[in-house]
């Protein structure tokens, strides 16, 4: 999670979907290189991928300025909103750095699973069986208690027969 684009210093505004982009873009040479050699279509590969460093090193300048405008114009009109929102709800930036370090550090140890948690859990899931059974075993004391025997020879067949129809 440390690495996580929301927790990077200078990812700022990136919507990381350049990757995205490229290759949805590069689609585009799947009808021309289907039928291609295995050498054509790296060529083909490789002068769709130089073409499209050289555009995006013309456009690096108009990215970086338009950036910066849409960083000053969010400073301008959404920075007062968040100030106003923080006073209002009482938080300094120092608290938002604690929760930020305080939400790495819940994600870091997230997959650890506490060993009284791990009992807890088997302990609730024993207590459902138990409730599941509850009714079986309720049944079954039912059948036992109001069980009399027709003769008082606990030897007899008959004796075991009903004795096995009670569990």
């Amino acid at each position: 999670m440390q690495f996580h684009p929301n927790n990077l210093p200078g990812t700022g505004l990136e919507d990381l979907e350049t990757m995205e982009r490229i290759f949805s873009a590069s689609n585009q040479l799947a009808s021309v290189t289907r039928y291609a050699s295995p050498h054509r279509r790296r060529l083909f590969i490789e002068a769709y991928f130089r073409q499209w460093d050289e555009d995006k090193a013309l456009n690096t300048g108009n990215f970086i300025l338009n950036n910066y405008k849409q960083a000053l114009d969010i400073l301008e009109h959404d920075g007062g909103v968040l100030q106003e929102a923080m006073v209002s709800l009482g938080i300094t930036s120092a608290d938002m750095d604690r929760w930020e370090g305080e939400e790495l550090s819940f994600f870091a140890r997230l997959g650890d699973e506490n060993k009284h948690d791990v009992h807890a859990i088997v302990y609730v899931e024993l207590l459902q069986e138990l409730r599941d059974l509850e009714p079986k075993r309720a049944q079954a004391n039912a059948r036992f208690l109001h069980y009399a025997p027709s003769t008082a020879d606990f030897n007899s067949a008959s004796y075991r027969k009903d004795l096995a129809a009670t569990c």
